[in-house]
């Protein structure tokens, strides 16, 4: 079993309390690109932040192909909808620490914006302009504005750096036992309307003057899609036969061998 310490690491949307987050270095890296961690302070010092999300719908394991490198970057989906929103008062809570998310980390984008930006005093707009939202609000298909049925967060796989082939991320089933998850089976391991807890963990980005947040996968847990979503024709035999047909298929066998 866990530990106390382990487990109290990780941190529930109703317990978090923005002013323990503290802003780290920005770290710039070959390429241009910068990346700055976000840390919870705790009585043991400045830790990872944990965040725990509730139980929501799960859109599947994504795979992008970079057409100039070949390199491929995965990702899964989930979602907040409508429903669970207005029924669950975790989901809401849920959501509403990640849209807090958004507004903290433009507050010090914009405390920050000579060392981020190179530009003093930048303004609400230009943070606005600069930062590119992870939260996806659905859009009314006829007027194209914002209608708040769901909201989509895509969350990073991150390859594990030692294992290759592998990932940065724990996964357990309903039962809690142990997924193998691979690079291999990623996409047919983790399907489309499938449910999942997830444990995730910030990851703040500044490239070519856009800024963002990176929420990367650290633990999981799956529940398959319930009822005829699960089912495939390629995948599993839904044909029913009574025991007295099987039986008939058998003895014809062996009578055949026989001769």
């Amino acid at each position: 079993m866990p530990s106390n310490s382990k487990m109290s690491q990780i941190t529930q949307p109703a317990n978090l309390d923005f002013n323990d987050i503290t802003f780290g270095e920005k770290n710039t890296i070959e390429s241009g690109a910068s990346f700055v961690n976000m840390k919870l302070n705790g009585d043991n010092g400045p830790r990872q932040i944990l965040l725990q999300l509730p139980k929501v719908t799960c859109f599947g394991a994504d795979v992008f192909v970079d057409e100039k490198s070949g390199d491929k970057r995965y990702s899964l989906s989930v979602q907040f909808n409508k429903e669970d929103l207005e029924s669950d008062e975790k989901t809401a809570k849920a959501l509403d620490v990640l849209k807090e998310f958004t507004t903290q980390i433009k507050a010090w984008a914009k405390s920050n914006s000579q060392d981020l930006f190179k530009k003093k005093n930048a303004s609400n707009d230009y943070i606005d302009a600069c930062f590119t939202d992870f939260l996806k609000e659905s859009k009314d298909k006829d007027t194209e504005e914002p209608d708040g049925r769901y909201f989509t967060l895509k969350l990073k796989l991150k390859p594990h750096k030692k294992k290759e082939g592998t990932f940065d991320f724990g996964a357990f089933d309903s039962s809690k036992a142990k997924m193998d998850i691979t690079k291999e089976n990623v996409s047919d391991t983790i399907r489309k309307w499938s449910t999942v807890k997830c444990v995730i963990t910030p990851n703040i980005y500044v490239i070519a003057g856009k800024l963002g947040v990176t929420w990367n996968l650290w633990q999981m847990q799956y529940w398959e899609p319930e009822g005829a979503q699960l089912a495939s024709k390629d995948e599993f035999c839904m044909i029913d036969s009574s025991d007295e047909e099987e039986e008939e298929d058998h003895s014809e066998l062996v009578e055949d061998e026989s001769d």
